[in-house]
Formats: structure tokens, sequence, C-alpha cells
């Protein structure tokens, strides 16, 4: 074989080698639950199937248009608020877990200052954050609620609804979790 074809194949080899092996270690240093993320969101949007991982399950909500995945022993009730809205309940009373999603018709743009506090009467805002649910902009915030005392909060609008996701200001990180994987419908 000729000198210069070879070394072009060792070339080759060994820039596809290294290539492979950058790739390799930035995912390792991103984390798999981002790139896992983009993978399935790209994947339900291509195929409208989405990947499960094991421990999980998805919540599908076809009235207000979308899906969730959870892991554990959560205990879902859905509740009638009348007009269109309802209020959805994930929660483990065992392990001190648990959420709720208030979905309500909603023909404005931006959340209204008299919209939360009719939701939220104790009109409490604080360290809000700005960030993305599936793509659509969403506003996380700690809050209070008489029954649930300090909360994290994830409010946004999307298609005429506006959705209201809440936990204890403690399982802020949990939930995050779960909100990541919130896809639309």
């Amino acid at each position: 074989m000729n000198p210069r074809k070879i070394f072009k194949i060792a070339v080759l080899v060994v820039t596809l080698g290294a290539l492979g092996a950058g790739g390799y270690f930035y995912a390792q240093k991103t984390g798999s639950g981002n790139n896992e993320g983009l993978l399935q969101e790209l994947d339900f949007q291509k195929t409208g199937i989405r990947i499960i991982p094991a421990g999980w399950k998805e919540y599908r909500n076809e009235l207000h248009g979308f899906s969730l995945l959870y892991s554990g022993n959560l205990a879902i009730n859905q509740f009638d608020e009348g007009g269109g809205a309802s209020t959805i309940t994930f929660e483990d009373k065992d392990a001190g877990l648990g959420f709720q999603i208030f979905a309500v018709p909603y023909g404005e743009e931006k959340i209204s200052q008299e919209r939360f506090l009719k939701d939220s009467p104790l009109g409490v805002m604080e360290s809000r954050n700005d960030l993305k649910v599936d793509g659509v902009s969403a506003t996380s915030f700690y809050g209070k609620n008489e029954r649930l005392g300090e909360t994290w909060e994830v409010w946004f609008i999307r298609h005429g609804l506006l959705y209201e996701v809440s936990t204890t200001r403690n399982l802020e990180e949990w939930l995050s979790d779960i909100m990541n994987t919130w896809l639309f419908l």
C-alpha cells in the first residue's frame, strides 16, 4: 500500500477517535440529564412517542394539552373547578411529596396583578426567575399559601390557558426535575 495512503488513513482514524473521545467527555461534563431531556424532546417532536426512563411514569392530560413524567408512588387526582379550569394533584403522603397544577382558561398574554392576587391572595412573589417550560416563557417564584406555608411556584401561559404549578418550598428541586419533563401535546 502507498505510504501516503496509509498516512491519510492513520490521520483519519486518529481524528475520528479524538472526536469520539471529545464527545464522550463533553457529555460527561454537561451531565446526561440535560442531553437526555433534549433527545427526549426531539424524539417526541419527530414521532409523538415519548421515551420514559425506568422507574418513571407518564401523566398525560389531553384536556389541557400537556404531558409530564414523575417517579415514585404519587396518587393523582383531578378536580373540575368549573369554567374549563382544573386542579390536578400529585401526592405521596407517606414520602411527604406532592405538587399541584391549576389550569384555567386565560385570554391575556401576561399574568395581570389582579389575576395573581385572585389565585394567590397573600400576594407573595419573592425571588422571581424567568425560565422556559417546553419552550414557553414561564416565571418561577417563592410564594406563600395559607394551607401549604412557603411555596415554590411556576406560572406560564400557552394557547389561552394559564398554568400554575406549585409545591412546598422545600420540594423545589424535586419539582424542578419533573418540570423539565413537561411537554405540550
